[in-house]
C-alpha cells in the first residue's frame, strides 16, 4: 500500500474520494460520488 500525501484547504476526502463497500463474497468495490457543496452554496 502506498500512502500519498496532498495538501488540502478545507475539503474532506468523503467529499471527493471514492467510498469502499464489500459485498457478502468479500469482493470490494470503490464508489464515486458528485459532491456538490450542499447544493453548490459553497465555492470550492
Amino acid at each position: 500500500m502506498k500512502l500519498l500525501v496532498i495538501p488540502l484547504d478545507d475539503s474532506w476526502i468523503r467529499d471527493n474520494g471514492p467510498i469502499f463497500v464489500r459485498d457478502e463474497d468479500g469482493r470490494v468495490a470503490a464508489l464515486q460520488f458528485r459532491f456538490d457543496g450542499w447544493n453548490e452554496q459553497f465555492a470550492p
